[in-house]
């Protein structure tokens, strides 16, 4: 069955521009309905399709494929992963350019300045006072929020916004603090409490946090899939569900067709955000309200 949604496009941002900034600007929207056959494709047919489109409307301003993506609410589109998944009716697929990576060009005997924030190369004779822009004090990782530990008002949850908070101080280019470097964790490296562990293996969820400068796709909690697999002993009569989202206490003989509500496939985590894979449009940044997103699934209890 095919799909009406938006595709949305704000131009190429200027260096430094803000996210909150681009919004404001008028962006380019066009309403398309996709095919049924495209509807179970891949996300790369929308890709292509937008490209096509746009290019052939403003000749004067083509995008190539590998400058921009694709991304719906807080979920950047896979190309490989089909478009139901991720899409539903009258959403809009903003599309968005990638942080150019291209390294600076470096002026013989520059230095890399390591003022938070800043990364610029500088030569040290050419260092007036108010060259550079940076922050006061390192960054700060709590929970699911980034920020500057001298500008704490000013939180990010998604890192391009959070490179992009304006600087607090100028001064000249240093070479004084150590540079600094994210290290990349796999998905369950931070320490899980017993009760949310247990939750997760039993279909509930918690928040899983991953981050650094490496972009990485949507991750599956193995350990949800094994608490559906491994067998329960029933006692008194009763059991507690292993359906996704569940885990209610049942009479096992009271049980029947409609009696559970829950979520046919399991938690999935990207970025800050948490949903069900069944329901990627409910995307949710806090635990509590993750688990509260109502099943979609009708069955019986599992035991």
């Amino acid at each position: 069955m095919s799909i009406k949604v938006y595709f949305v496009y704000d131009g190429e941002p200027a260096q430094g521009e803000l996210v909150s900034t681009r919004q404001e600007r008028e962006a380019y929207k066009a309403k398309i309905t996709i095919p049924g056959k495209w509807v179970e494709g891949p996300c790369s047919q929308l890709h292509s399709f937008f490209l096509k489109t746009y290019n052939a409307k403003f000749p004067e301003k083509v995008l190539a494929a590998e400058d921009v993506y694709l991304k719906v609410g807080q979920m950047i589109l896979p190309m490989q992963d089909v478009v139901s998944q991720h899409v539903q009716e009258y959403n809009d697929i903003v599309v968005l350019h990638h942080v150019k990576t291209a390294a600076q060009s470096r002026p013989e005997g520059s230095l890399c300045c390591t003022n938070f924030g800043c990364g610029k190369y500088f030569v040290p004779t050419d260092n007036a006072e108010g060259s550079c822009h940076h922050h006061a004090k390192g960054p700060v990782f709590h929970d699911t929020y980034k920020f500057w530990a001298c500008c704490p008002e000013k939180k990010a949850m998604d890192w391009e916004e959070f490179e992009n908070i304006p600087s607090c101080v100028t001064g000249t280019h240093s070479t004084q603090n150590a540079p600094i470097t994210f290290k990349q964790e796999a998905v369950g490296a931070v320490a899980l409490t017993d009760a949310q562990r247990t939750a997760l293996e039993q279909g509930a969820s918690t928040a899983v946090m991953y981050e650094g400068n490496a972009k990485t796709g949507p991750r599956e909690f193995e350990g949800a899939k094994h608490g559906q697999e491994t067998a329960q002993q029933v006692v008194d009569g009763k059991a507690t569900c292993r359906n996704f989202g569940c885990q209610q206490t049942f009479v096992v003989a009271d049980n029947h067709a409609e009696a559970c509500t829950y979520h046919c496939e399991g938690p999935v985590f990207w970025d800050t955000y948490k949903y069900w894979k069944c329901c990627p449009q409910r995307k949710h940044a806090e635990f509590d309200d993750f688990v509260k997103v109502p099943g979609c699934t009708t069955g019986p209890h599992k035991l």
